[in-house]
């Protein structure tokens, strides 16, 4: 028997909002990175970022570099090096923090469950740290892959220099977090 046309429609739009809804949940995390991290304005006050712009903009010779035959861009194979590396840290570092917390300095951190605690604030900057080093480390793929695209070997070079920016704005972070965990007296 067939469904009369209202209802076969009727199934179409939930199935499509059921996926709609699986999309939304899927960029949840972003939404919530974007939301505790500052947003757009948080960015561009960054001295991180500004930090590495100049960066960028000073090492031009490095990135712009096609190699002895002009063939490559020496600067993706460093990269794709470097970049792997700087994970493992963060991702070992955040480890670290989320096992040596204690109910106390965690409680402490969390500041009551506030959207926008240090806790929170902590794992966002983590995050950020792992999204700016995968995004340098794609654009360090396709600048590999396509080594006459001087623009692509700066923008991957950029993604790099800002993770490793990044790391130092992680290591204050980690330093401030100390500081709670040595006041709250760690474990309980």
């Amino acid at each position: 028997m067939q469904l009369p046309k209202a209802s076969h429609t009727s199934q179409r739009f939930e199935a499509l909002r059921g996926k709609l809804a699986t999309i939304v949940s899927s960029f949840e995390p972003f939404r919530i990175y974007w939301s505790v991290y500052g947003g757009l304005s948080a960015l561009l006050k960054s001295i991180y970022l500004w930090l590495s712009v100049l960066i960028t903009a000073g090492c031009y010779p490095f990135w712009l570099d096609r190699g002895f035959l002009s063939d490559e861009r020496p600067v993706a194979d460093v990269l794709l090096t470097v970049i792997p590396a700087l994970m493992a840290f963060t991702l070992a570092g955040m480890a670290i923090v989320l096992a040596l917390s204690g109910k106390r300095f965690t409680n402490a951190i969390r500041e009551g469950g506030r959207p926008d605690s240090l806790f929170m604030r902590v794992v966002v900057l983590f995050f950020h740290f792992i999204l700016v080093q995968a995004v340098g480390l794609v654009l360090a793929l396709f600048s590999r892959s396509y080594p006459d695209q001087s623009w692509l070997a700066g923008v991957a070079f950029f993604f790099a220099t800002y993770g490793i920016a990044s790391a130092v704005a992680i290591a204050a972070m980690l330093l401030n977090i100390s500081r709670i965990y040595n006041i709250t007296g760690g474990e309980d």
